[in-house]
């Protein structure tokens, strides 16, 4: 099916945060605390030197609070573990 993408919005409000803190949150170093996991799309707000628009994953912000909010990269790297695990099982 279609992945539903939220906005900085939409997560700022899942989180209970500003959005300036969604967007501050965006330009950490993601093997630092306090980034979130996002992705980018081509064009659209926060465009710059060829980045695209910031949109986070439900599941994946939802998961990411769960597990007590690590940096963006260490959580990257348990779900490509987990990926990498379902596929080897299924």
């Amino acid at each position: 099916g279609i992945l539903a993408l939220w906005s900085v919005k939409q997560c700022a409000v899942f989180l209970g945060r500003s959005e300036r803190w969604v967007w501050d949150a965006l330009t950490h170093d993601p093997a630092q605390p306090g980034s979130l996991p996002f992705i980018r799309l081509p064009g659209g707000r926060g465009c710059r030197h060829g980045q695209g628009s910031p949109r986070f994953i439900p599941e994946d912000v939802r998961r990411w609070v769960t597990d007590g909010c690590p940096p963006a990269a260490t959580f990257k790297t348990w779900q490509d573990a987990e990926r990498k695990k379902a596929r080897r099982a299924g």
